[in-house]
């Protein structure tokens, strides 16, 4: 699986606090990476004559964790440490374009200073870290990126401001790059690095006739100033792409405008978030931080009951699954076949006419979950690509018939591999490998899947004759009395993001 694990790391670091009348809860997962490269830092209340300011930061490191480790533990003293910081009077408002331009030497400063690492210096690390980061004063909000993971203002039940991300293909970007010499190939600085902007990331600042924040990829942050609307101003949300990649900003703020009505500890609410986006099918590690302020959701009594009850349905679904044989890949592949085919035997004899038939009842159906469940086990390559987890999840979703929102089953995840784990190591486990009987089926599955969602997006009942060897004609009256999967599901339409207009933004 190249660099990822066979089975995802789902232990979770959790963290959570108060001051400066806020909260904040954080979490940070492995996930089916070799390793962890994520790093934050949270501090309610920073030193001296900054007691009134607090601090937020994720760092998401590639090719190690140096950089990311020493961001969070350095940054901020560099920062602080800024004659622009030095001279903040607390008696007095501060000077928003003096904070933004330590904000910037600090970062620079401590790019250089990391190169200096001995590690760094004699090439045997080579990493790099992106950066995220808030600065809450008590009249503003100080949004700093640098890089691709994000942050995110929830304003009233809705996102109110999001930081961009800093991707080669940007045009201001690609335009810096492609002045230092560089090129932009397959979204990538030189066809390698997927983010124009980090900290660190040494080998892409190497032009001795420019600045450094005219290299290939610059340590350079974009600020942008938000003023701050205490009684409208309810979550500031960082992630690294770990998150973002399979959530988007109006999704995740509903997500966690709904679980933060159901449970009252944030770590506990970052980490359904987490579970959700794992289960969602993010392979990378994953951290995020969340900070409440005082018009944040609520608990609710309602939700609180709802929620206990899906926890409970997924409990009892997960729990009877075992007796069905659901729980280990090789049976799962199976069973679902078994539910997709029902009196049709999976052999390379069948019949296109047949498969065609038996396929085309089931998607011509309205109730399509099983075809969707059978999606969910394999992507786009035909190739198992997950854990039991998933499989149960997916189950668990389409038997619902919309009880529950798809997001909150997935939020549950923890919960049902608490479950499989509870049951022994051997129905944990999931993977490529597979049984000969299992990958005979399994070579059938990869040939029909792509005819399946060509079935799904087009609207016809015909199996694309390339994905299918026709070796014999078969009857198909037999297949024509398969009753269609009792299923359902449903799959939610990509939302927009909308945000609104910052105060002050600069690069």
């Amino acid at each position: 699986m190249g660099t990822l694990l066979a089975t995802p790391i789902t232990e979770k670091f959790n963290e959570s606090g108060e001051g400066n009348n806020l909260r904040y809860g954080l979490s940070s997962m492995q996930g089916w990476r070799v390793s962890m490269e994520d790093a934050h830092c949270a501090i309610t209340r920073l030193p001296g004559h900054l007691k009134d300011w607090s601090f937020f930061a994720v760092f998401d490191g590639h090719a190690g964790a140096l950089v990311s480790e020493r961001c969070a533990a350095e940054l901020l003293k560099r920062i602080v440490d800024t004659e622009e910081f030095k001279k903040i009077d607390p008696e007095l408002a501060p000077s928003v374009p003096e904070v933004r331009q330590g904000i910037r030497e600090g970062f620079l400063a401590l790019d250089e200073e990391l190169r200096n690492l001995p590690e760094i210096a004699n090439g045997t690390d080579r990493s790099g870290s992106t950066a995220v980061c808030v600065l809450i004063t008590p009249k503003h909000i100080f949004f700093v990126n640098c890089g691709d993971s994000r942050a995110v203002l929830i304003r009233d039940g809705e996102v109110g401001f999001a930081t961009t991300d800093h991707k080669p293909a940007h045009p201001s970007e690609k335009e810096r790059i492609q002045r230092a010499g560089g090129s932009v190939i397959v979204e990538r600085v030189n066809g390698n690095l997927a983010v124009s902007r980090s900290l660190g990331d040494y080998s892409y600042k190497t032009a001795r006739d420019l600045g450094p924040t005219e290299q290939l990829i610059s340590p350079e942050p974009e600020i942008t100033v938000i003023d701050r609307q205490p009684d409208h101003d309810q979550m500031v949300v960082l992630a690294c792409d770990g998150v973002w990649d399979v959530v988007s900003n109006e999704d995740l703020c509903r997500v966690v405008s709904e679980r933060m009505r159901s449970i009252g500890d944030l770590s506990k609410v970052c980490n359904e978030v987490i579970d959700y986006c794992l289960y969602n099918g993010s392979s990378d590690n994953m951290s995020m931080v969340l900070v409440a302020f005082e018009p944040a959701p609520k608990m609710d009594s309602e939700l609180q009951a709802k929620d206990k009850r899906l926890e409970e349905t997924v409990e009892r679904m997960a729990n009877g699954a075992f007796s069905k044989g659901f729980t280990s890949l090789d049976s799962l592949l199976f069973n679902v076949a078994d539910e997709m085919f029902a009196t049709a035997p999976i052999t390379i004899s069948n019949s296109l006419r047949s498969i065609n038939t038996i396929v085309g009842n089931r998607v011509r159906s309205p109730n399509i979950g099983t075809i969707l469940i059978f999606a969910d086990i394999l992507n786009s390559d035909g190739c198992p690509k997950s854990t039991p987890v998933n499989h149960l999840l997916s189950r668990i979703r389409s038997n619902l018939n919309g009880e529950f929102p798809p997001h909150a089953v997935y939020c549950k995840g923890a919960l049902v591999q608490r479950i499989l784990d509870a049951r022994g190591p051997s129905t944990s486990k999931g993977g490529p490998e597979c049984s000969p009987d299992t990958n005979s089926r399994l070579s059938m599955i990869q040939q029909l899947l792509a005819s399946c969602h060509g079935i799904i997006q087009n609207g016809s009942s015909s199996i694309q004759r390339s994905g299918i060897a026709e070796p014999v004609v078969e009857p198909a009256e037999e297949a024509e009395k398969v009753n269609p999967s009792t299923n359902t599901t449903t799959n939610a339409s990509p939302v927009t993001t909308s945000a609104a207009s910052p105060t002050e933004s600069t690069n």
